[in-house]
Order: structure tokens, then C-alpha cells, then sequence
């Protein structure tokens, strides 16, 4: 069965699933990346904000899980070059 896990600052943005888990905290932060199973996760899909913060989480996700497929989303189209540098397999930008 896959598991799909959202971390969210906000718990109460989001509606009840059978098909999420949530966890309630910061991405950037490598406890709140542990807690959600980074460690033993395929995949991870970033689109925070800011391109600051989907680097952070990229650079803390690698560091914590070096075979992890990381996509990320870029805000500004310079960003994506150091979101790969970073770590990212991927980059999108809306």
C-alpha cells in the first residue's frame, strides 16, 4: 500500500484522509523529516513557498537520505540550478 505522508506548520489546513499521513510540523527542521520517515522514504515532493525553504528541506532530505528521488519546486527560475546542486533529482517551476 503506499504511504503518502504531508508535513503542514498547520495541521487544521487540512481535510481528514484515509489516504495521508500528517504530520504537524516544519519541514526545514531534520526532526520533523525524521518523524515523517525520511530515513525509509522512496520519493519526497517539496513545494514549500520559497525557494529558500524547498532548498533547505532538499539539502536536509539528502543529507538524511542519500537514495531518496527528491523533485522541487522552483518559485524564481534561478533557483533551480541550486535546488540540483542541492540535491534534487528534479525541478519544477509553476
Amino acid at each position: 500500500m503506499l504511504k503518502v505522508v504531508v508535513i503542514e506548520k498547520n495541521k487544521s489546513n487540512l481535510p481528514e484522509s484515509d489516504i495521508f499521513i500528517y504530520v504537524e510540523g516544519d519541514a526545514t527542521n531534520d526532526e520533523i523529516l525524521k518523524n515523517a520517515g525520511i530515513e525509509k522514504a522512496d520519493d519526497l515532493l517539496t513545494v514549500l513557498p520559497s525557494d529558500a525553504e524547498n532548498l533547505y528541506v532538499v539539502l536536509s532530505a539528502r543529507e538524511l537520505n542519500p537514495n531518496l528521488l527528491i523533485v522541487a519546486r522552483a518559485i524564481n527560475k534561478e533557483a533551480e540550478h541550486k535546488l540540483k546542486r542541492a540535491g534534487a533529482n528534479k525541478v519544477v517551476s509553476p
